[in-house]
């Protein structure tokens, strides 16, 4: 089944940042506008094109009508176009819908973030509200509550929930952490995604995941900065 998200892009009159987690369900929300160019980075052969020629994206975008609306998909995999989307935005008044799921390149690449320019919006899996008389608290706590996950359980799909779960984390270590190279030392990263899991929403012992996982405590820190930045998880601070 679908979900109707509650963050709505066609109303915007601002660019947006659209970043969140894989299989939030940015693209189907990319998918429902109508712009005047979609670029999806994703495409290898589009993303070589522009990651050694990235004026051919301004190109692109600057033969388009004033007042366009542009769809980026996959930012974060040549942020170096991110110049010439404010030239489009200060120019010819473009508006740009950014999606992603990684602000590590983004925040760390010294990558223009346009500000004042661009709305920063965060897409998370489902909420309550969204899921409305199909909320479980049990499915939720067990099997988190991204869309397409959750679309299974609501169908009596558990196994095949379970088996895209798997797919999922390994999708991630693959795509997220491994081609991009946020980490050598991939084992010791699994071994500690695994124990983060088990320690969600406790106080975390930084000496005691390090032992657990084998890597040293400094590490267990920059991994849990990659799980932030790639917006799979987040600190809650307690006052």
């Amino acid at each position: 089944m679908l979900f109707d998200r509650t963050l709505i892009l066609n109303n915007l009159k601002s660019s947006a940042f659209v970043l969140g987690p894989r299989m939030t369900g940015k693209t189907t929300l990319l998918n429902k506008l109508c712009p005047k160019a979609s670029f999806n980075l994703l495409d290898p052969e589009l993303e070589l094109e522009y990651r050694t020629k990235p004026g051919m994206f301004w190109e692109n975008i600057s033969i388009l009508p004033q007042n366009s609306l542009v769809v980026v998909d996959e930012i974060q995999k040549i942020p170096s176009i991110l110049n010439y989307v404010q030239m489009g935005i200060d120019r010819f008044n473009h508006r740009f819908i950014l999606s992603g799921s990684s602000a590590r390149k983004l925040k760390r690449g010294g990558a223009n973030l346009l500000g004042g320019r661009c709305l920063d919006l965060r897409l998370h899996p489902l909420t309550f509200e969204e899921i409305d008389q199909h909320f479980s608290i049990e499915n939720a706590l067990t099997y988190g509550t991204l869309p397409k996950i959750y679309s299974l359980l609501v169908d009596q799909e558990k196994q095949l929930a379970i088996g895209h779960l798997k797919s999922y984390v390994t999708t991630y270590i693959k795509e997220e952490i491994q081609a991009e190279a946020l980490t050598r030392n991939l084992g010791g990263f699994q071994r500690f995604l695994s124990i983060a899991v088990q320690s969600n929403g406790q106080i975390i012992e930084f000496a005691n995941i390090s032992r657990e996982c084998s890597v040293p405590s400094s590490t267990v820190k920059e991994y849990y900065q990659i799980l932030e930045d790639t917006l799979i998880g987040f600190f809650f601070m307690a006052i």
